[in-house]
């Protein structure tokens, strides 16, 4: 979804010097949730992506970059395949593909192993359609959100939500 970062700075008044956790950060510039948060309101958080295209671009952003798959409920150390452009500049346009074997990690042990406060004022859950299982092994009393994103949450992660007061 387009515009989420003007939808949250809305909801929460402008405020300056936040917290974001952006889950498949994607392209550092274009298309960014996060990207006006950082640069126009001071805001500090992580951006996680599985790309390793997307490397350079988020290292000129001030988020803490995280290069890995996110585990889902079999957690951290989980093995993961993907699907990756072999050259991104010549061979995303015609579909010539790779397969990565990728170890993945736990939303709860990014979390853990970074600086994060308890209370994040957003977070972009975007996980192709995996939200639920990324969230399945979340402590939801160790941190609070202000506000999340997230395109069509299942019965599953609706009820997650619903229970932690969301």
């Amino acid at each position: 979804l387009l515009w989420q970062d003007w939808i949250v700075a809305s909801l929460l008044n402008c405020r300056k010097t936040g917290f974001f956790v952006d889950l498949l950060a994607g392209d550092a510039v274009l298309g960014s949730n996060t990207l006006m948060l950082e640069r126009d309101f001071a805001w500090e958080g992580i951006c996680v992506d599985v790309d390793h295209a997307y490397r350079e671009g988020l290292r000129k952003r001030k988020c803490q970059a995280v290069y890995a798959p996110v585990a889902g409920s079999t957690g951290t150390g989980e093995q993961m395949t993907f699907m990756v452009p072999i050259d991104r500049e010549r061979d995303s346009k015609n579909g010539k593909l790779e397969a990565r074997e990728l170890t993945a990690v736990s939303v709860m042990d990014i979390l853990g192993t970074m600086s994060v406060p308890p209370v994040i004022d957003y977070l972009d859950l975007d996980a192709k359609n995996d939200e639920s299982e990324v969230m399945a092994k979340f402590d939801w009393a160790q941190h609070t959100f202000l506000v999340i994103t997230l395109k069509a949450p299942n019965a599953d992660l609706q009820a997650a939500l619903g229970s932690n007061g969301y």
